[in-house]
């Protein structure tokens, strides 16, 4: 059984982590892989799925998820006007 990764780009544009909170709850990535877009560049950080939904469904990450997407929500609102 293999298991499934997510790189920090795809944590940070579907499921709305941040820089910091990645480093704060998953801290060093479970494995590095070669870019496939790009072999030259730096190496990609993945982190377990299993481990990024077990954080994800914790009470002090919703609480802090709920805060972000409120304030995220709110800047943008005001960047529209």
């Amino acid at each position: 059984m293999s298991e499934d990764y997510i790189c920090q780009q795809h944590l940070i544009e579907d499921r709305n982590w941040t820089l910091t909170q990645i480093k704060k709850w998953l801290g060093d990535p479970d494995q590095l892989a070669t870019n496939p877009y790009n072999p030259h560049s730096r190496k990609m950080k993945l982190y377990s799925m299993d481990r990024v939904k077990a954080i994800e469904h914790t009470i002090e990450f919703q609480m802090w998820l709920d805060k972000y997407l409120k304030r995220k929500q709110k800047n943008e609102f005001r960047i529209k006007r």
